[in-house]
Protein backbone atom coordinates (compact mmCIF):
# COMPACT_ATOMS: atom_id res chain seq x y z
CA UNK A 1 0.00 0.00 0.00
CA UNK A 2 1.15 3.59 -0.90
CA UNK A 3 0.94 6.09 1.59
CA UNK A 4 2.25 9.97 1.78
CA UNK A 5 4.38 10.88 4.90
CA UNK A 6 5.11 14.23 6.01
CA UNK A 7 8.31 15.35 7.65
CA UNK A 8 8.45 17.98 10.17
CA UNK A 9 11.82 19.11 11.45
CA UNK A 10 13.78 22.56 12.68
CA UNK A 11 16.55 21.68 11.12
CA UNK A 12 18.83 19.19 9.08
CA UNK A 13 22.04 17.25 9.46
CA UNK A 14 25.29 18.08 7.84
CA UNK A 15 25.80 16.35 4.81
CA UNK A 16 21.88 16.21 3.88
CA UNK A 17 22.04 18.33 0.70
CA UNK A 18 19.38 20.56 1.42
CA UNK A 19 20.97 23.63 0.91
CA UNK A 20 20.03 26.95 3.35
CA UNK A 21 16.53 26.79 4.03
CA UNK A 22 14.75 30.55 4.84
CA UNK A 23 13.25 31.11 8.16
CA UNK A 24 9.89 28.87 8.32
CA UNK A 25 10.36 27.82 4.61
CA UNK A 26 9.31 24.61 3.27
CA UNK A 27 11.29 21.99 1.26
CA UNK A 28 8.91 19.94 -1.03
CA UNK A 29 10.93 16.78 -1.80
CA UNK A 30 9.53 13.47 -4.03
CA UNK A 31 10.64 10.48 -3.54
CA UNK A 32 13.16 8.37 -5.92
CA UNK A 33 12.43 5.08 -4.56
CA UNK A 34 13.00 2.91 -1.92
CA UNK A 35 16.62 3.11 -0.83
CA UNK A 36 16.79 5.70 -3.16
CA UNK A 37 16.34 8.97 -1.40
CA UNK A 38 14.55 11.98 -2.51
CA UNK A 39 14.65 14.75 -4.61
CA UNK A 40 14.51 17.97 -3.94
CA UNK A 41 11.31 19.66 -6.20
CA UNK A 42 10.76 22.86 -4.81
CA UNK A 43 11.34 25.35 -1.53
CA UNK A 44 9.09 27.91 -0.31
CA UNK A 45 9.75 30.76 2.06
CA UNK A 46 7.13 32.13 4.40
CA UNK A 47 6.01 34.27 1.79
CA UNK A 48 4.93 31.86 -0.98
CA UNK A 49 3.14 30.24 1.54
CA UNK A 50 1.35 33.28 2.51
CA UNK A 51 0.38 33.40 -1.12
CA UNK A 52 -1.19 30.42 -1.82
CA UNK A 53 -4.75 31.20 -0.95
CA UNK A 54 -4.82 33.97 -3.60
Amino acid sequence: MEKNNIVIAHSFPDGVGLGQITNMGTVIEKPKGKGNGYEVVDQLSLSDLTKLGD
